[in-house]
């Protein structure tokens, strides 16, 4: 079994904390709009029906 030395693990967590926009260029909602139907998806903020806002 291969694990993740505490250096590279430490090297990615770096990485991931640089504030990197996650979507890449697309807003949010665009972003997850190709992945899932958000019309579909209940809100959990009870401004929004959906997910999609």
């Amino acid at each position: 079994m291969r694990t993740i030395t505490e250096v590279t693990r430490r090297s990615i967590i770096d990485y991931l904390s640089l504030g990197i926009q996650w979507s890449g260029r697309l807003e949010e909602n665009e972003f997850l709009s190709r992945i899932y139907d958000l019309t579909q998806i209940p809100s959990t903020d009870s401004r929004f029906s959906t997910a999609l806002g």
